[in-house]
């Protein structure tokens, strides 16, 4: 033992001894009082040795985590992170469905949580030091029992610890009691006896006595259905006759009853991203880890667009422990998430529990994981398909009950209402949100299940056809692609995504641009300085993406010009096009980051630059041009020209709007000819922008699918990308 370790076992030694014995002191002169010095002295050194081994033990049984296959165990002092609770009658809201929908859907990352709901949380160890009688509950996995270990760990440092009462913490883990002989003050005796305190059962009356005692009692929703009952009126009794020492219990919350008078009930706040941060901090804190920055990579990579919905699976700490195994092993998440999901959904299906080693309700007998996956996967997909999140109790009853009545091998005894709450209570996925109103536990759960259900009922083809282009079913298209198996593996989704694309361009002015694009594309390669050799580094994709940014950066310019800065366009009808430019150049800024390329260029509003600044990004523009496509040094001087000439005549007052917009204009005119773009022929309307977002979109969309999936021809990918961004697509 390390120095360190042995002067704090011993000063926390010291301070629960000193507590044991003042428990051994009986009420008016007890044994203690009454032996002589020398004999007290001897047991006040076997409650202080009794003491460094009930520390000792404590530790060893309840402070050390290992859960998921992780290879080695870890303190829990190490990784804890410290959590909030929210009052439990802010939980149980009588929202309306409608009301839950506009809260979740205005911020999806933020979780289920309703927002009211955040500003009141507070801290789980200012709680616990507040309230004498304490109910923790939450979902599955959301850390109850991690919690209580750590009050009853923070107890046992004294006055090096957070917990703020002098008493002695005894953790009962409620699942063990299978018997119907119950005796609480046995259970705490033996805990005390095998660590060598002297006279266990009457140092353990003494101590309730007192009231010296943290007695902890871990979940309740544990405790075999047929023994609950027993169990409960046990606790009861027993904290009515010892009212003076501090009681903290768990329980799960679709489980729970108000089972015991007098306590308060607090729930466990979802983690919120500073908790998460904290966790990986934690998790990755090794000297290895730390020199190769591993904490901050797995936060940098959550943050990530591609993995936001694995971030919505970090606010449950148990889901965040797999993605920081996941992350420990490879130092990425998986572009399959598909297969995180599946793992994910497996975990509290059955692997939680098993590894808990929670009794399982009479109800699992007959409905296997995998029937329940199924019966799961239609409630994902009707729901998704008629856009609810949230489903009403009696509605979600009868579906379970239309599914099992409709299946030949499901079990014949079980009914809605018991499958309903036993997937509710003992795994978490579906969650009462506030009464009678159920939803998935996290989002992401829920467009994995209909994926899943998509792919075993054979709708890929309808799917895209209905709804490529509806946001919404991004994330679902992506998990599909990533379950699809077979020797042609997403091939055949990406060609149906593409054949969707092309139906765009039929009447779009995109296939002008496209043309345009082509034939900039081929002009700049056949100038004579231009190295064949070096030009074929870039690839055809990446000079169309060039090209196109830049026609369309232009494009919006040439808006500006036209209809005043944000103004309205005339024949338009009032629409205003300026917003929608900037989503086009965002999505094709987005296919470039996909595709690794960098464009250089600046995406700011040019309105409020002043004529100045509209110079500086042409400047910035032929810069990127030249590196991109390695244009020759005459049209690159041609330019650059032009851009001095008219920064020599910038006038004084530059804030006139008049003034900016005509000057605007020469530079496009200017920069086009000197280019050989021609932009005047090109009109675009409301809806062809609306068709050139979703074409774009759907760019975008392909090439998540293809990272996503398990297998793709690499001679299918290419000829889909070869066509990308043109009139041949």
């Amino acid at each position: 033992m390390t120095g360190f370790l042995e002067s704090f076992l011993l000063a926390t030694a010291g301070s629960l001894a000193s507590v044991a014995i003042d428990s051994a002191k009986e009420t008016g002169g007890g044994f203690l009082n009454r032996v002589g010095k020398r004999i007290s002295d001897d047991l006040k050194q076997r409650y202080f040795e009794a003491s460094k081994r009930y520390i000792e033990s404590y530790t060893d049984r309840h402070c050390k985590i290992k859960v998921l296959g992780m290879r080695e165990p870890v303190n829990l002092d190490s990784i804890y992170t410290a959590v909030k609770f929210l009052s439990f009658t802010e939980i149980i809201r009588f929202s309306s469905v409608e009301s839950l929908e506009r809260e979740y859907r205005s911020d999806r990352l933020g979780g289920f949580s309703p927002k009211a709901n955040k500003k009141n949380q507070k801290s789980g160890i200012d709680v616990a030091n507040r309230e004498q009688f304490l109910m923790v509950l939450g979902g599955p996995g959301v850390g109850k029992s991690t919690f209580l270990r750590k009050v009853a760990l923070e107890a046992i440092k004294a006055e090096r610890g957070k917990y703020s009462h002098r008493k002695i913490p005894v953790l009962i883990e409620l699942k063990r009691l299978e018997s119907k002989d119950i005796d609480i003050i046995k259970i705490i005796a033996n805990e005390f006896d095998i660590c060598g305190f002297p006279s266990a059962q009457t140092f353990t009356k003494n101590a309730l006595d007192k009231g010296n005692l943290l007695v902890i009692f871990d979940g309740i929703d544990e405790v075999p259905a047929g023994n609950l009952n027993l169990v409960l009126t046990k606790i009861q009794d027993f904290v009515d006759r010892y009212k003076k020492n501090r009681y903290i219990s768990s329980c799960r919350t679709a489980a729970y009853r108000s089972y015991l008078r007098g306590f308060s009930d607090v729930e466990m706040a979802n983690f919120d991203e500073e908790q998460i941060y904290s966790f990986i901090k934690n998790w990755f804190k090794s000297a290895v880890d730390i020199e190769l920055s591993t904490a901050e990579n797995c936060w940098n990579a959550l943050l990530q667009p591609e993995n936001s919905s694995a971030k919505e699976l970090a606010h449950t700490p148990l889901l965040l422990t797999f993605l920081c195994l996941i992350f420990d092993r490879s130092q990425a998440f998986p572009d399959n998430r598909s297969s995180l999901y599946k793992k994910a959904l497996r975990i509290l299906l059955e692997e939680w529990a098993a590894e808990k080693r929670i009794m399982r309700e009479a109800i699992y007998e007959g409905l296997s994981v995998e029937l329940e996956e199924i019966l799961l996967s239609e409630i994902a997909f009707e729901g998704f398909v008629s856009d609810r999140l949230f489903f009403i109790r009696k509605e979600i009853s009868s579906q379970i009950k239309q599914f099992l009545e409709s299946n030949l091998n499901a079990p014949k005894y079980l009914d809605g209402e018991s499958v309903l709450k036993a997937i509710e209570v003992q795994q978490g996925i579906l969650v009462e949100r506030a009464e009678d109103v159920y939803s998935f536990s996290h989002l992401t759960l829920q467009e994995y299940l209909t994926a899943q259900y998509i792919i075993e009922n054979q709708l890929i083809s309808s799917l895209v056809q209905e709804e490529l282009f509806n946001k919404r079913w991004k994330e679902v298209l992506i998990l599909v692609s990533g379950l699809i198996h077979g020797r042609s593996g997403s091939d055949d989704l990406l060609l149906m995504i593409e054949k969707k694309m092309a139906a765009i361009l039929i009447h779009n002015p995109l296939i002008m641009i496209f043309d345009l694009v082509d034939n900039f594309v081929k002009a700049v390669q056949h100038y004579p300085e231009i190295q064949e050799n070096v030009y074929q580094k870039n690839s055809s994709l990446k000079n169309r993406l060039h090209a196109t940014y830049l026609i369309f950066s232009v494009l919006h310019d040439l808006n500006i010009s036209q209809a005043g800065f944000y103004g309205k366009i005339p024949g338009q009808q009032g629409i205003n096009l300026s917003n929608d430019f900037m989503e086009v150049r965002k999505h094709l800024f987005d296919i470039a980051n996909k595709m690794s390329i960098d464009f250089g260029w600046d995406q700011s509003y040019i309105s409020v630059r002043g004529l100045n600044g509209v110079i500086t990004l042409y400047e910035s523009r032929v810069a990127s041009l030249y590196k991109a496509f390695l244009i020759s040094d005459e049209v690159n001087q041609r330019v650059l020209y032009l851009i001095k000439s008219l920064r020599d005549r910038v006038p004084k007052n530059e804030d006139s709007s008049e003034i900016r917009l005509g000057f605007l204009g020469n530079m496009i005119d200017g920069f086009s000819n000197a280019l050989g773009l021609d932009l005047s022929s090109i009109r675009i309307e409301s809806q062809d922008l609306a068709d050139i977002k979703n074409y774009l979109y759907a760019c975008n969309l392909s090439i998540d699918c293809k990272r996503a999936a398990i297998r793709v021809s690499p001679i299918t990918w290419k000829a889909i990308e070869d066509r990308m961004l043109t009139s041949a697509s």
